[in-house]
């Protein structure tokens, strides 16, 4: 990982909880998730920003996975984030 890059997480499923940010659920691959770290998606050349407004364990299935609940910085709201499933982003 670079200087920059705290960890590496493989988003596997992404979805709303009412009255609350997007929550998105995948595998830490490498390093550690804090609340307020940060990751950027490109789309269209065009950069969108999230942090991490926190960070809880789920239980799937009896399958351990992890949630993140994700504020959007930028515009379009969350739909650019919705797209981001099967993808391993790089958590600053």
């Amino acid at each position: 990982m670079s200087n920059n890059t705290k960890a590496k997480f493989n988003i596997s499923t992404i979805f709303d909880v009412i009255n609350r940010e997007k929550v998105i659920i995948g595998t830490l691959i490498e390093g550690e998730l804090n609340k307020g770290d940060t990751f950027e998606l490109v789309s269209d050349d065009e950069k969108f920003s999230y942090s991490i407004s926190s960070v809880e364990a789920v239980n799937i299935k009896g399958i351990f996975r992890i949630g993140l609940y994700i504020l959007s910085h930028s515009d379009p709201d969350l739909t650019i984030l919705e797209q981001a499933a099967g993808l391993t982003i790089l958590i600053n």
